[in-house]
């Protein structure tokens, strides 16, 4: 059974499959001619968390809007309460 919840890690490896899995597990399947793109970079992901926690995180609220499974507001989580995930 896979974790539905995103792993932290670095490994981009790591995060894609992760992706794959939780996706074919829920039974969707993306269509690029449709804009379906997700982003599974961690460097990236890391990238927009902090961006977004710079502009408003540090003044106590985020709100992200949209679909996917998860994988960048767990970033956001990460940066913005460190602590948590130790």
């Amino acid at each position: 059974m896979v974790e539905l919840i995103p792993p932290f890690t670095d490994d981009v490896g790591i995060l894609s499959s992760w992706f794959r899995e939780v996706l074919r597990k829920l039974g969707i399947r993306p269509r690029k001619k449709l804009g379906q793109v997700f982003l599974v970079s961690p460097s990236f992901l890391k990238k927009i968390a902090e961006a977004v926690y710079a502009v408003g995180g540090n003044k106590g609220s985020i709100v992200e809007i949209g679909d996917g499974v998860g994988n960048l507001t767990r970033f956001v989580l990460e940066i913005a309460s460190p602590n948590m995930y130790v």
